[in-house]
């Protein structure tokens, strides 16, 4: 008797797990070195990416250094100017600070000069107003005297 439809497989499923399981063993080592240099592939690009990644990394921080140091050159730079034009500042100040006190004296001394001289006008002034004082004295005695000789004269006179 011969099996027929779905009958033959119980029959035959020594052989077709058989086959099935050659067929798997097949496929494995067909498709395992297939799989494995595929796998590598997948390694070596993403390799290949983690280096170029890195490789832009390393890049921008490079970038990133050269930025941060002519960015700290610039900074001393104008803090080095600053501190000239300070320093400049200073100087000038000092020196005009000396020139006001040179001024300051030169001032005070023809003040005091002037004041000395002022003084010693007054002074002469005052002995030439008092000598004047003492000839208008002197001159109205002289005038008085004479009056009162010539009122004597005439007194005399008319006597």
């Amino acid at each position: 008797m011969i099996a027929q439809g779905f009958s033959v497989v119980i029959h035959f499923w020594p052989v077709a797990l058989a086959g099935a399981v050659l067929g798997g063993i097949l496929t494995f080592m067909i498709c395992a070195p297939a799989f494995s240099t595929a796998q590598d592939a997948d390694h070596e690009n993403q390799l290949r990416d983690y280096r170029q990644q890195a490789e832009a990394a390393e890049r921008r921080a490079e970038n990133a250094e050269k930025v941060a140091h002519q960015r700290l050159q610039t900074q001393r730079q104008a803090a080095e100017r600053r501190e000239r034009e300070a320093s400049n500042a200073l100087d000038r100040a000092r020196q005009l600070q000396q020139e006001v006190a040179a001024k300051v004296r030169n001032i005070v001394a023809e003040t005091e000069r002037q004041r000395a001289a002022a003084v010693q006008e007054v002074e002469h002034n005052r002995t030439k107003a008092e000598e004047a004082e003492r000839r208008r004295r002197n001159a109205a005695a002289t005038a008085e005297r004479l009056r009162r000789k010539q009122k004597q004269e005439r007194q005399d006179r008319d006597l």
